[in-house]
């Protein structure tokens, strides 16, 4: 049960952790994202992915 409950914890903290990072995403200047690598368009799809898909 203890197992259980601690794979829980851990698959929310990762669908938490995955809102947060998308959302920190798409608020970078296309300054940093054009640095890294990434249009507007890459930055906007990863956005809308559902929180529980990596």
């Amino acid at each position: 049960m203890i197992k259980k409950i601690q794979a829980l914890i851990a698959r929310i903290t990762h669908w938490r952790n995955n809102m947060q990072g998308r959302a920190r995403l798409a608020r970078l200047p296309r300054a940093v994202l054009k640095d890294l690598g990434l249009s507007s368009t890459d930055v906007w799809q990863e956005a809308r992915k559902p929180f529980w898909r990596d």
